[in-house]
């Protein structure tokens, strides 16, 4: 039977010289206090810069024409915590990692921050074991199948309404469009929300949906139009 630590080495690509770093990555400060080992947290601060290095190197290269502004958008989907702690799972981080009895029972291994953060501790130990650029291979593997739904992602966002609004606002005034709710009508399981997006105290429009959501995405195509 493999070992479970093999197992993890397996699915990340990297097999430590030393084993006491992917050990460290596990131990989260609740065990460590408990058992008078070193915790994790200074390689998920180091793991951190990595990840965020790695990703911005990989993005600026695929994608040499965008902006600024899109590039850190789709950095910001492949490494938030949410991101992270899906990797987590995939890794199958969850029964590895070691905890108390306190942080077990608070649900600590399906805790998403608790997650995120082991994988920055993880990819911390990679770069200690390693350097830079054996984990910024791990972070590219880890990412492989996920740049290009965050780029759709993105995208879509981009040319909505929403989108679109803001960053004329922002152009045009330097400021940021507000929404403010002004109710809902209907029966709990039909609600219609209404929605008015202002500048400067100035209502620019108003629109309704089946969500809030939908609410300020139609407020947002009124005020487009009435600033044709």
């Amino acid at each position: 039977m493999i070992a479970p630590l093999d197992q993890l080495q397996g699915r990340l690509g990297h097999w430590f010289e030393d084993i006491t770093l992917l050990e460290r990555a596990l131990t989260h400060r609740s065990y460590a206090h408990a058992m008078g080992l070193g915790d994790n947290e200074r390689l998920e601060f180091l793991g951190d810069a990595v990840l965020q290095m790695a990703v911005t190197l990989h993005l600026l290269g695929r994608y040499p024409d965008r902006a600024e502004g899109e590039l850190s958008k789709l950095r910001a989907r492949l490494v938030s915590r949410a991101a992270l702690a899906d990797l987590a799972r995939k890794l199958e981080l969850s029964e590895l990692l070691r905890l108390d009895a306190g942080a077990l029972q608070q649900g600590g291994r399906e805790n998403d921050r608790l997650l995120a953060n082991t994988v920055e501790a993880l990819l911390g130990a990679v770069h200690e074991d390693a350097g830079f650029s054996q984990s910024q291979a791990v972070v590219l593997t880890l990412i492989a199948d996920r740049v290009e739904a965050a780029t759709q992602q993105v995208d879509a966002e981009r040319h909505s309404p929403v989108s679109v609004l803001q960053e004329r606002i922002q152009g045009e005034r330097g400021v940021t469009p507000r929404y403010v709710d002004l109710g809902e009508t209907g029966d709990a399981h039909a609600l219609t929300f209404t929605v008015a997006v202002e500048v400067d105290g100035e209502r620019l429009g108003h629109g309704a949906g089946a969500t809030k959501k939908a609410a300020r995405r139609e407020a947002a195509r009124a005020a487009l139009r009435s600033l044709e």
